[in-house]
C-alpha cells in the first residue's frame, strides 16, 4: 500500500509540474524506497536550479548523480505516470504515505526497545526512550512552511481590528491582576515568562496564585519539581479558602475553619481547572511527553509552569551553561508548539545578596544568558521584609518586571500574606524612606 502511495504522489510531480511545490514539501524520510528518495532529491535538484522536472530532464540528472549505477530509466518513469488513477487524490497518497512513514517508525522503536532489553539498558532510560518516542508518533508532522508576509499582516491587522473593538480587552490571559495584566498585555500564547528570585521571596507562591487566576479560564499544567503536589494543594487551599496555612499543615483547625475548607475544596474543584505533576527531576523531552499526553486526553493546554529549570534533568554530556541553555530553547520551543504560556521559575544567583540593596537585577539569573534571551517578560518577586527583620514590617511583595519585550520595565507593588499565601494589589504605592542605622527603628 505504501509502495503504491509513493509512485502515485511520483507520478502525480510528473504529470503536473504544479503538483512539484507540493511534492517537495514532503519530507525525504517519508518515502521508503530507496529508488524513490533518489527521484525525490534529484527532482529537488532540477526545481532548486529553476529548470524543467520534466521526464527527459529528470532522466539526465538521475544519470549524472547516478552515473552507470543508475537503474532508474524512462521506462520505469512511464510507468510511474501511467499507474496514476486520479491527480484529484494526490493528498490521499500523501496522507497514506504518512502513514506508511508512522508505521515504519513504530516498527522501529519495538526493534530498538528490543535491543535495550537484550543489553539491559536501565529502567529509566527505556522507559524515557518509550515515552518520547510514543510522543513523537502520535505529534503529527509539522508542515510549516514560509509564508508570505500578507499571510501575516492579514493576522496582525485581525488582531488589532479585534483589539480596537475591544479596547479594554488584552491579547495575552489575564489573571485579574490589572496592573500586571496591562503592563505586559496578559500572558500570550507562545512566550515565555521568567519569575526569578532568592529563596524566601515567594517564587512559588505568586506563581501558583496566577496559575489560580488563569486556570479558571483555562488548563494550568504546573510541574513542581521541588514542591510536592499536597504542599501546593495545601496553599492553594489557603489561598482560597482565606486560611493560614500553618493551621492547615498542622491540621489545627477549629470550629468554622472546617467549613471553609471544605467550601475551599468544593471552589477549586469547580472553578479551577488546574493539574500538579510532582514528579522529580523530568527531562524536557518528558515534560513535552507528559503536556502531549494531556493534550489528548483533555484538549488545549491553556498554561504551563515549570518549578523550577534548575532542577529540570541536565544532559550529562554538556556542562552547566550548556545544559541550561539547552533547557531554555527546549522550553521556549515548548511554549511554541503548545500554543500556551509558559511561566518558568528560576533560582538567582547568591550576587543578589552581596551589596546594600538585596534588589535582583538580570544579572542575577544563574549560568547562562538564554534564559533571559528566551523570555519575554522577567518578573523578580522582592520582599523587603526577608532581608531587614530588624524594621518595621511592611507586608508588601514587590514586584519587578526587568524586562518586557514590549512594554515598560516597573515596579508593581502586592500587600502579601504568606500564611495565606495571598497577593493584594497596591495603586500609588509610595516607597518608604530608608531610615539609617543612628536614627534607629523608632526616631
Amino acid at each position: 500500500m505504501n509502495l503504491e502511495a509513493e509512485q502515485h504522489i511520483l507520478g502525480c510531480a510528473l504529470l503536473d509540474k504544479n503538483i512539484v511545490p507540493k511534492l517537495l514539501e514532503i519530507p525525504e524520510d517519508w518515502f521508503l524506497h530507496n529508488d524513490h528518495k533518489i527521484i525525490v532529491r534529484s527532482i529537488s535538484s532540477l526545481a532548486s536550479r529553476s529548470l524543467s522536472c520534466d521526464m527527459f530532464s529528470l532522466v539526465d540528472e538521475l544519470d549524472k548523480v547516478n552515473g552507470a549505477n543508475n537503474n532508474i530509466g524512462m521506462q520505469y518513469l512511464n510507468d510511474l505516470v501511467e499507474q496514476v488513477p486520479s491527480l484529484k487524490h494526490f493528498d490521499s497518497y500523501k496522507r497514506v504515505l504518512f502513514e506508511g512513514y508512522k508505521k515504519s517508525n513504530i516498527s522501529q522503536v519495538v526493534k530498538n526497545l528490543t535491543n535495550q532489553i537484550k543489553e539491559n539498558t536501565p529502567l529509566q532510560d527505556m522507559i524515557s526512550y518509550m515515552q518520547s518516542s510514543v510522543m513523537d508518533l502520535l505529534t503529527d508532522h509539522n508542515e510549516s512552511k514560509p509564508e508570505p508576509i500578507e499571510h501575516y499582516m492579514k493576522k496582525l491587522v485581525d488582531e488589532l481590528a479585534w483589539q480596537n473593538e475591544n479596547p479594554d480587552a488584552m491579547m495575552g490571559k489575564q489573571t485579574g491582576y490589572k496592573q500586571l495584566d496591562e503592563t505586559i498585555n496578559g500572558f500570550e500564547a507562545g512566550k515565555v515568562y521568567v519569575i526569578g528570585g532568592r529563596p524566601g521571596m515567594g517564587k512559588t507562591q505568586f506563581s501558583l496564585n496566577l496559575g489560580l487566576r488563569i486556570s479558571k479560564n483555562d488548563d494550568t499544567v504546573i510541574f513542581s519539581l521541588e514542591m510536592t503536589g499536597m504542599g501546593l494543594t495545601r496553599r492553594a487551599l489557603s489561598n482560597v479558602g482565606n486560611l493560614d496555612g500553618r493551621k492547615i499543615n498542622g491540621a489545627k483547625l477549629e470550629g468554622d475553619e472546617w467549613t471553609q475548607v471544605l467550601q475551599a475544596a468544593a471552589v477549586i474543584k469547580d472553578q479551577n481547572k488546574i493539574f500538579i505533576d510532582e514528579t522529580p527531576n523530568l527531562s524536557t523531552a518528558q515534560i513535552r511527553a507528559r503536556l502531549k499526553a494531556h493534550e489528548l486526553k483533555y484538549g488545549n493546554v491553556g498554561c504551563i509552569i515549570v518549578d523550577h529549570i534548575g532542577l529540570i534533568k541536565k544532559n550529562p554530556k554538556k556542562n552547566e551553561r550548556e545544559a541550561l541553555s539547552q533547557i531554555s530553547h527546549e522550553l521556549q520551543a515548548m511554549s511554541k508548539e503548545f500554543k500556551a504560556p509558559l511561566i518558568e521559575l528560576v533560582q538567582l544567583n547568591r550576587g543578589v545578596e552581596s551589596g546594600d540593596d538585596k534588589r535582583p537585577e538580570l544579572r542575577h539569573i544563574k549560568e547562562t544568558s538564554a534564559i533571559e534571551e528566551d523570555a519575554r517578560v522577567i518578573m523578580f518577586p522582592y520582599r523587603d521584609d526577608y532581608y531587614n527583620k530588624d524594621g518595621m514590617k511592611t507586608n508588601v511583595t514587590e514586584l519587578i518586571i526587568a524586562k518586557n519585550s514590549d512594554g515598560e520595565t516597573k515596579s508593581i507593588y502586592f500587600q502579601d500574606d504568606m500564611a495565606k499565601a495571598q497577593y493584594t494589589p497596591i495603586d500609588n504605592y509610595i516607597k518608604p524612606e530608608k531610615q539609617s542605622k543612628k536614627q534607629g527603628k523608632f526616631s
